[in-house]
């Protein structure tokens, strides 16, 4: 059974030094296919191993409200290709 995954990991090319948070969500069977998704991510660092974590079905349903409140994104396209913002 699918459910959402937050992968937390750091912006790629920001500038020397410089650390940007972000959290990407995934729509994925488990975790290791959530870590696949990240291996393919554009514009992240690759540096160290991101912290990914299941949602719980309360947080599942509160980030499915916030993507259907975004205007531009759909739900079903977000779940097929990820969710990206910055660190809530």
């Amino acid at each position: 059974m699918k459910r959402w995954y937050r992968i937390d990991c750091i912006k790629a090319h920001e500038g020397a030094g410089k650390h940007i948070p972000t959290t990407n969500y995934v729509y994925v069977h488990d975790a290791s296919e959530a870590l696949e998704r990240y291996r393919r991510m554009p514009g992240v660092k690759r540096s160290k191993t991101p912290n990914i974590r299941a949602l719980t079905e309360e947080e599942s349903g509160e980030l499915e409200e916030k993507i259907k409140n975004t205007p531009g994104v759909g739900l079903e396209k977000a779940k097929k290709e990820g969710y990206y913002g910055r660190r809530d």
